[in-house]
């Protein structure tokens, strides 16, 4: 598989943004694909916001002997926090796409990583996965499933 990556990041005391870009082809199986992940964040001091907007979007055969997939998925999170005086407050939120047809060709299910960081979404889970309901072996113990989160 060849990959090219390119990221760019500013970060102050107040404010930040980043964008990493990938780019992975395997000629071998006519498989391709892009992710792009967009990072931001604020502080103005009392009001501290960050998110994190992360996708992937490509398709081509898969090793297992899948053809001709295509992938759409994208994740989300928001999180902000206030403080003033005696006040003091938060919310997170994320979305994620899901997939309606789980037997056709069109991959579209993001997966967090349940105890995943904002501005670590993909470094925890870079690419939406063929995501198993049960631990196994073959996924090192995960569990994919919808249980409620830590």
């Amino acid at each position: 598989m060849q990959t090219a990556n390119l990221a760019l990041i500013y970060r102050n005391e107040m404010a930040g943004i980043g964008f990493l870009n990938r780019y992975r082809y395997q000629p071998s199986q006519s498989f391709q694909a892009y992710t792009g992940d967009l990072w931001f964040f604020g502080d103005t001091g009392p009001l501290r916001v960050e998110g994190e907007v992360a996708a992937v979007f490509g398709g081509g055969n898969l090793q297992d002997g899948a053809n001709d997939i295509t992938i759409g998925a994208v994740g989300a999170v928001l999180k902000a926090d206030v403080e003033m005086d005696k006040i003091l407050g938060g919310i997170e939120a994320g979305l994620a796409t899901g997939d309606a047809d789980e037997t056709d060709a069109k991959l579209k299910t993001f997966t967090f990583d349940r105890d995943y960081n904002v501005a670590l979404l993909l470094f925890e889970e870079p690419m939406p996965t063929l995501a198993a309901r049960s631990a196994n072996s073959t996924n090192d113990g995960r569990d994919y499933g919808c249980g409620a989160h830590r």
